[in-house]
């Protein structure tokens, strides 16, 4: 009887706080996930419990992640009964080649963050995805600024305190032929680290995502129309135009441990 109760209870449990949703996908499509951490430590999105590092949100934070789903039934999940709401658009997902490599903003330097590199045989149009989580070095106020790129000309620019960063375009008209898709950034005060590679890899994800929409009939859309002339340029009182001293030099920048209430290791990021 005791065990009848018992098993009931954990089914009740079960039930009330469950963080998992079945979805039905009827044809090629992408899943769009908008979701909020109020943890203490990391979380992330699972798909039919596998995890995925570029989903990961640091604690107190709203996060943004999408993914390319083939026909079928799946499970969306994630850490401590974190919600999210949902976004389904048919279309096609654009490979990304991205390493997942730790990199670091530093200060009057452009460094590029990801790149989405494809080629389309006819006019389309795609829609963009990201999200930053970073971490600053320097105890001290910093800020930095993030363009988002199609062609070496600006779509999005944004400048930013924030430890995480997140953007969902609307539909933007694209020529036929090769395409590039960047995300770049610069910092004005501070370092900041996009920590991929940090203690167990699941606590700051990045991504940049895009997908080529399938347009229905008599579908009216949204468009970003792209100013061609827009060239990346940065508000700032620093020069970053000098690149007079090209001299290569390494610098080991130790990031400090976080106080999450789980193990951490050091991390030791190495950039030239």
């Amino acid at each position: 009887m005791l065990k009848l109760i018992f098993n009931i209870i954990n089914l009740f449990n079960l039930i009330l706080y469950s963080n998992s949703e079945l979805i039905n996908i009827n044809e090629e499509s992408i899943l769009t996930l908008k979701y909020k951490n109020i943890q203490k430590f990391p979380s992330s999105i699972y798909l039919d419990k596998i995890r995925f590092r570029e989903s990961s949100l640091l604690p107190n934070y709203e996060g943004l992640f999408s993914i390319g789903l083939k026909k079928g039934k799946y499970e969306i999940s994630n850490d401590d009964n974190i919600y999210f709401n949902k976004i389904i658009e048919k279309g096609r997902i654009i490979k990304s080649n991205s390493k997942l490599k730790t990199k670091l903003i530093k200060k009057n330097k452009f460094i590029e963050l990801e790149k989405i590199n494809y080629y389309q045989n006819k006019n389309h149009k795609i829609k963009i995805s990201t999200m930053l989580n970073l971490k600053k070095y320097h105890n001290k106020p910093g800020k930095y600024q993030i363009y988002i790129l199609l062609n070496n000309n600006i779509l999005f620019t944004k400048n930013s305190t924030s430890n995480v960063f997140t953007y969902l375009s609307e539909y933007i008209n694209v020529p036929k032929g090769n395409n590039i898709i960047t995300m770049k950034a610069i910092s004005y005060d501070n370092i900041w680290c996009s920590c991929m590679e940090a203690n167990d890899g699941f606590n700051y994800g990045r991504h940049l995502t895009s997908w080529i929409f399938k347009e229905k009939k008599n579908e009216t859309l949204i468009r970003i129309q792209l100013n061609v002339n827009n060239k990346l340029n940065i508000i700032t009182k620093y020069n970053i135009n000098n690149h007079n001293n090209t001299k290569k030099y390494k610098q080991n920048i130790r990031i400090m441990q976080n106080n999450y209430k789980f193990n951490y290791y050091k991390l030791l990021a190495n950039q030239y």
